[in-house]
């Protein structure tokens, strides 16, 4: 299952990339984090490591398409951590493993 979700994010990661384009000649400027931001529980999604690699990602597919690609590889990870779980015979910790994820992926700026 791990090879899977590796194939998964290196497909999404070159998806993008393939798939970047510029539709006009006017140079490129990175948006500050505005108060439309993702919100997590009330709380603002943080601007991690990752997060110029999803404003790029949100420029070349679209909010849209970016959303779709976010849901899925979500659901992916969070069946992984379920099938984990059942394997390994610790399903009372999958909701703290998710949990775990979904606040790792803000910190690195995955959320915004």
């Amino acid at each position: 299952m791990h090879s899977s979700l590796v194939f998964v994010l290196l497909f999404a990661f070159f998806t993008i990339g393939a798939s970047f384009h510029l539709t006009s000649s006017r140079p490129l400027r990175m948006q500050k984090p505005s108060l439309n931001a993702l919100s997590m529980g009330g709380n603002k999604a943080k601007f991690g490591i990752f997060s110029p690699v999803v404003y790029l990602a949100k420029l070349a597919l679209g909010e849209a398409k970016l959303n779709k690609l976010r849901g899925k590889v979500i659901s992916l990870h969070s069946q992984a951590i379920t099938e984990w779980c059942l394997q390994y015979g610790a399903y009372n910790l999958r909701l703290k493993l998710i949990k775990m994820a979904k606040r790792n992926g803000d910190e690195l700026g995955f959320l915004i």
